[in-house]
């Protein structure tokens, strides 16, 4: 997160920041504000009200987004016989579900940045590891190669439903 939000700031771009923790969240945007405007935004995206004053916050001081960049994530390794369920749903949650949300609850804000010569743009951080199995470690990381295989996925979706809009839908991996 931090080496986007740089390159973004070394490119021009104001960047709103966020994170769970609202220390962690402003001393990365005191360090970062060195390359640009940074602003932090301290928000749980896991959750529905984390979203929504994200959104509330970020809309009292814009009106327009040009780039989301879904970046929350997390994993879970254990051996497959230990492997719990509350992992599982954990790590599908914020990794998937939670980009689904946050694209849904912000495309307001995409549309009003967005034209058909300059597209607004949303940015999944997908991994090498949802699109191959990693033989690396020996630890299990099932739902974290699952959710991210899903999340290559939902951005195909998501640009489909969004280009219509002047709104383009990439991962990384």
């Amino acid at each position: 997160g931090k080496m986007i939000t740089q390159g973004l700031l070394q490119a021009g771009a104001k960047v709103y920041i966020t994170a769970r923790k609202n220390a962690a969240c402003e001393e990365a945007a005191a360090e970062l504000s060195a390359f640009g405007t940074c602003v932090a935004i301290a928000s749980d995206v896991g959750t529905a009200e984390g979203r929504a004053a994200l959104l509330k916050a970020f809309r009292e001081r814009e009106d327009r987004l040009h780039i989301l960049i879904n970046n929350a994530g997390t994993n879970w390794g254990e051996v497959f016989d230990q492997y719990p369920d509350e992992a599982f749903e954990k790590v599908l949650h914020l990794n998937v579900s939670t980009i689904f949300s946050l694209t849904r609850d912000a495309v307001d804000l995409l549309e009003k940045a967005a034209t058909p010569e300059d597209p607004a743009r949303v940015v999944n951080i997908g991994s090498m590891d949802g699109l191959h199995i990693p033989t690396v470690s020996r630890t299990g990381t099932y739902a974290y190669t699952s959710s991210k295989a899903a999340v290559h996925h939902l951005t195909r979706n998501l640009a489909v439903a969004l280009a219509p809009r002047s709104i383009t839908v990439n991962a990384i991996a």
